[in-house]
């Protein structure tokens, strides 16, 4: 995963190095391999620098933040296939319609994702306010049960305690 800062952390900028690849090490020694790779990527202290096009990730960067003639064309020497995203950029700006049209299916499905993770949101509330009404009314039937059985009781004790007077009389 690419971490890339337009403007940077002092934390970062005050190396000089524009490219941070975390590193994980532990106190034992025992080298695993990382489940996840995030490098940071300070564009303002690349762009301060003066650099070569050593490689693909130098390309994209220049490509990013350099639009000046002389850094287009060195990255087109050493990277021929950026020709074609340039020549495509030139042509959104004769004609942006296309690109318009771009932004709005970008925006449609954006809405779609958005109406979509709010149905499953709503879908988590609802199964979550019926789980509750369900243990609710588990509640509330182990209650009456209770108050039944409580009834019962009182009923025998009343029974019983008829059966005591009519034998014995009034105590």
């Amino acid at each position: 995963m690419f971490v890339l800062m337009e403007n940077s952390s002092k934390e970062f900028s005050s190396s000089g190095d524009h490219f941070h690849k975390r590193q994980v090490s532990y106190s034992s020694g025992v080298e695993l391999p990382e489940m996840v790779h995030i490098a940071y990527i300070s564009l303002d202290t690349f762009r301060e620098g003066v650099h070569n096009i050593n490689d693909e990730l130098d390309a994209w960067l220049t490509f990013l933040i350099k639009g000046d003639a002389e850094s287009v064309m060195k990255l087109i020497e050493a990277y021929p296939e950026f020709i074609d995203i340039y020549k495509e950029i030139a042509e959104f700006r004769r004609d942006p319609k296309e690109l318009i049209g771009m932004f709005s299916e970008a925006l449609l499905e954006l809405d779609r994702n958005t109406e979509r993770y709010m149905i499953d949101e709503l879908k988590e509330d609802v199964e979550k306010a019926e789980a509750e009404r369900d243990a609710e009314k588990q509640r509330a039937d182990a209650a009456e049960a209770d108050r039944d059985a409580e009834k019962q009781r009182a009923d025998s004790l009343q029974e019983t305690l008829g059966i005591y007077r009519d034998k014995f009389g009034e105590i």
